[in-house]
């Protein structure tokens, strides 16, 4: 399976398992048909630019309030993500799709791509995920919500949901 697997993270004197983060797979149902999806965790979903002390990697910092909240992630993306709706989102920067979805007050964006170690499946690779506090909701990106499975049957096909140019404006 493609992704890192975490280490523990010491920070203040307490130790941090990291092993909800390592990749895993699961079974999803796309249009009928049972499909693997791979997922993976970048290193924000624990980690913000905002911390002190020395940087965990690069210039980001351990951020326990993100670690408490990634405990959840993996059942998260299995529960809730899988037969809920997304918001397709176009990066300007990098002129790529990147996906959003609000569950509850917690914001999880990810990449999904065809898995290329495994015909017919997916790969998610979560890129980043946060608590939502009031002043964030308005920065999280706006768009058309689509229904999950409706952009893994496109994605499993090597379509993208691309959105319109006035999409890209916002």
């Amino acid at each position: 399976m493609i992704g890192k697997s975490w280490g523990d993270v010491s920070y203040n004197g307490k130790t941090y398992d990291l092993k909800h983060l390592h990749p895993f797979s699961f079974q999803a149902k796309i249009n009928g048909a049972d499909v693997a999806v791979s997922v993976a965790f970048s290193n924000h979903c624990f980690t913000d630019k905002k911390g002190e002390g020395s940087p965990l990697m690069g210039n980001r910092y351990f951020c326990e309030a993100r670690y408490q909240c990634s405990l959840e992630l993996p059942s998260m993306i299995q529960k809730r993500l899988i037969d809920g709706h997304i918001v397709p989102h176009f990066d300007k920067n990098s002129n790529e799709v990147y996906y959003y979805a609000e569950l509850y007050d917690y914001a999880v964006f990810f990449d999904l791509r065809p898995d290329v170690n495994n015909p017919g499946g997916l790969t998610l690779f979560v890129t980043s995920a946060y608590e939502l506090d009031q002043w964030g909701k308005g920065t999280v990106p706006r768009g058309n919500a689509v229904k999950f499975t409706y952009i893994g049957h496109l994605r499993l096909s090597g379509n993208t949901y691309l959105p319109t140019k006035k999409q890209r404006r916002r």
